[in-house]
C-alpha cells in the first residue's frame, strides 16, 4: 500500500481527468445544441421569405381586383373620357398597391436576414463552447499530470542533482540535455 498523500494525489488526478473529459463532452453537446438552433433560425428565415412572398401575391391579387373594379365603374358611367383625375386616382391606387407589395417583400427579407445573422451567431457560440470544452479538458489534464508528477516525486520516483552540476540533469530521454539529439 502506498503513502496516503500519494494515494490522495492520484485520486485527485483521476477526478480531475474525469472532470476534463466531462468538460470536453459538455462543449461538444453545447456545440450540437447551438448548431440545432442555427438550423432552426435558417428554417425560420426561409419561412419568413416564403410568407412575405405569399403575402405580396395576395396584396397584388387584391390590388388587381380593386383596380379592375374601379376601372369598370369609371367606364360604366358611359361617355366618360378616361383622362385627368380618374386616371390619376387609378395610377395612385396602383402605385399604393405596388408599394404595399414591395414593402411586404422587403419586410420579409429583413426578417430573413436577421434570422440568418442569428443562425451565424448560434454557430459562433457553438464553436466557442466547443473550444472552451477542449481548453478545460486540456487544462485539467495538464494540471493533473503535474499533480501526478508531484506525487511521483514525493514518492521518490525521481532523484535530482543540483541543477547546474556538471553532466547531471533530472530528466533523461531523447530530448534531455544529456541526449545526443540536442
Amino acid at each position: 500500500m502506498g503513502d496516503p498523500v500519494t494515494m490522495m494525489l492520484i485520486a485527485q488526478s483521476a477526478n480531475g481527468i474525469m472532470q476534463g473529459i466531462a468538460a470536453n463532452n459538455a462543449g461538444k453537446a453545447n456545440q450540437k445544441i447551438a448548431n440545432a438552433n442555427a438550423g432552426m433560425s435558417r428554417r425560420q428565415a426561409d419561412a419568413a421569405k416564403t410568407q412575405s412572398a405569399f403575402n405580396a401575391r395576395q396584396i397584388q391579387g387584391e390590388g388587381t381586383r380593386l383596380l379592375s373594379t374601379s376601372t369598370q365603374s369609371v367606364l360604366a358611367k358611359g361617355n366618360v373620357e378616361i383622362a385627368g383625375s380618374p386616371l390619376v386616382a387609378l395610377g395612385d391606387a396602383a402605385a399604393a398597391i405596388k408599394m404595399k407589395e414591395l414593402t411586404e417583400i422587403y419586410g420579409g427579407n429583413v426578417k430573413a436576414h436577421q434570422l440568418e445573422e442569428e443562425a451565424r451567431m448560434f454557430e459562433y457560440r457553438g464553436r466557442i463552447a466547443r473550444q472552451q470544452g477542449k481548453t478545460q479538458r486540456n487544462m485539467s489534464f495538464l494540471g493533473r499530470a503535474m499533480s501526478m508528477g508531484g506525487a511521483a516525486y514525493a514518492g521518490g520516483a525521481f532523484t535530482t542533482a543540483p541543477p547546474f552540476a556538471a553532466g547531471s540533469y533530472p530528466v533523461v530521454g531523447p530530448f534531455s540535455m544529456n541526449s545526443p539529439n540536442i
